[in-house]
């Protein structure tokens, strides 16, 4: 059986696009989504700090409604 490592360096070495399935804790870390902004943190009146998804598109006079997830 091989690694995810292994299979990432097969996959590339055949020009087979292929990364790692994040888990909750590594998607925020992924150095990728920092940079392209997909979190973002808000205060919440009653939750204190959450961190939410941005939407993937902005459509002009359309209300965007938050869903987050607390800040321990």
């Amino acid at each position: 059986m091989k690694s995810t490592s292994e299979w990432l360096k097969l996959l590339g070495e055949n020009d087979i696009p292929a990364m790692r399935v994040h888990d909750l804790d590594s998607v925020l870390e992924d150095e990728h989504l920092k940079a392209i902004g997909v979190f973002s943190v808000m205060e919440h009146p009653t939750e204190g700090l959450i961190r939410y998804i941005e939407p993937p598109v902005h459509l002009h006079k359309t209300r965007v409604v938050f869903v987050g997830i607390p800040i321990d």
